[in-house]
């Protein structure tokens, strides 16, 4: 690394080789990342995100929301696209904020998203609940993936739709944590007390998502918390019939049409989460 003013500078070498190092190390399991990159290659199939977006416009109105990517806090997405190009897929909670606020009358919200941080998540949730108090119909339609995070964001649509090769994934939420250094008592006394908060909060957003869940499919509550410790997949029609989603809207194949601009997409979407896994506060204070 190169240090300029006194400061390390990192490059984008340097960062993508600690992603690579430490990517699978996180709180993500493997079966969630085989899940996620399955689901890659089935879009990937029938054309990639933008066509799919094109032709379930077509079918289910034009005024449609793309979450694509992980959801990440400002500070994030500004290191994926310096990494990356402005191009790259992250989902912020003011742009996507902003573009629901400007559409007058109902939103389909596309999703191929992993999940991301809670926090940000709610809030793109509480604009979507406002369109639903202002008398507005909220879609739910997931083209890939939806997962984690990205299945709350939509707790309140009145209407939910998957590709018939979509893939829902449920499991409890999580909080990637890094502790490393020497302890006196007091201070892992802190530690505790710190921790402890940050499990509660996790175990009272499992409960939301439980009850959500509960709502939606019909499952016991039970049944649902089994379902998400064991982390579960539904793809397709198995999501309508387990209850999460109410329709299967299916996708043909163009045998001839080039996918090359969804490889693209679809490697760009890989990497992006793993930045996802990867990331911790630290990391960003370094730019």
């Amino acid at each position: 690394m190169e240090k300029k003013e006194g400061k390390e500078k990192w490059s984008r070498e340097d960062v993508l080789k600690v992603m690579q190092d430490r990517g699978r190390e996180s709180f993500i399991s493997e079966k969630y990342l085989s899940a996620f990159e399955a689901s890659r290659g089935r879009v990937l199939e029938v054309g990639g995100e933008s066509d799919l977006v094109t032709r379930a416009s077509a079918d289910y109105g034009e005024n449609t929301v793309k979450m694509f990517g992980s959801i990440v806090d400002k500070k994030r997405a500004a290191l994926y696209r310096w990494l990356y190009g402005e191009d790259v897929d992250v989902v912020v909670a003011d742009e996507v904020v902003g573009e629901i606020q400007a559409i007058d009358g109902d939103v389909t919200v596309m999703v191929n998203c992993p999940g991301g941080d809670i926090g940000d998540g709610t809030v793109i949730r509480q604009a979507l609940q406002k369109k639903i108090n202002d008398g507005h119909q909220v879609t739910m339609f997931n083209v890939g993936f939806m997962g984690s995070m990205a299945t709350a964001v939509g707790l309140d649509a009145q209407r939910w739709i998957t590709a018939d090769m979509a893939s829902f994934y449920v499991h409890d939420s999580s909080r990637f944590m890094v502790t490393a250094g020497r302890f006196r008592a007091e201070d892992l006394d802190k530690l505790s007390r710190y921790y402890g908060r940050r499990r509660d909060a996790l175990v009272q957003f499992n409960t939301e998502l439980v009850e959500f869940y509960h709502k939606r499919s019909g499952l016991s509550k039970d049944e649902l918390s089994e379902m998400m410790y064991e982390e579960t997949e539904f793809i397709g029609q198995n999501a309508v019939d387990a209850g999460f989603f109410d329709e299967v809207y299916k996708v043909e194949k163009k045998e001839d049409e080039s996918v090359s601009e969804g490889v693209t997409e679809g490697a760009v979407a890989e990497v992006g989460l793993e930045d996802f896994l990867a990331f911790e506060k630290g990391m960003l204070m370094s730019f």
